[in-house]
């Protein structure tokens, strides 16, 4: 948020989805309702995904999120994978990539901290990431650590 006032970007489709994503997270953790998180995550996927055209995407999700016939973690609603192939039909692709954090010793395990919660990360080295130095400032670095806590692959 600060680079885009700092820059002037005030009046972008950036600063703009920032403050949605900013309310809708504020708004999950005041109520903690993960059936309104669980739609939003569609929906935001969705709107991203539909700005691409006919690219196909890679999602790294929570296996929480991508069973492709579960139910949400209330099981109240379809799970985010669920809804989106209710909406994309067959062309969607979920893996569940948890049996790798059995198979693979990290190189190194640690605890970091996120607005003070703390999560156990494995770490399993660094990944070149040159090729993404333009990609929206996502990455002003040549390498980036990469880490991995037995995610799921969902592909569109």
């Amino acid at each position: 948020m600060s680079y885009l006032v700092a820059n002037d970007l005030t009046r972008t489709e950036e600063y703009t989805l920032t403050i949605e994503a900013i309310q809708q997270g504020r708004f999950y953790y005041s109520k903690d309702d993960n059936v309104y998180r669980e739609n939003k995550m569609t929906e935001n996927f969705i709107r991203e995904f539909g700005k691409l055209g006919s690219e196909s995407v890679m999602g790294i999700y929570g296996s929480a999120h991508t069973g492709l016939d579960e139910m949400d973690y209330t099981q109240s609603i379809p799970c985010m994978a669920n809804q989106l192939q209710e909406h994309y039909g067959d062309n969607i692709y979920s893996e569940d990539l948890r049996w790798i954090a059995k198979n693979i010793k990290p190189s190194r395990v640690d605890y970091i901290t996120l607005q003070g919660k703390e999560y156990l990360a494995s770490y399993f080295g660094k990944q070149d990431l040159n090729g993404f130095k333009d990609y929206a400032g996502l990455c002003d670095q040549l390498h980036q650590d990469r880490w991995f806590s037995g995610k799921r692959i969902l592909s569109v």
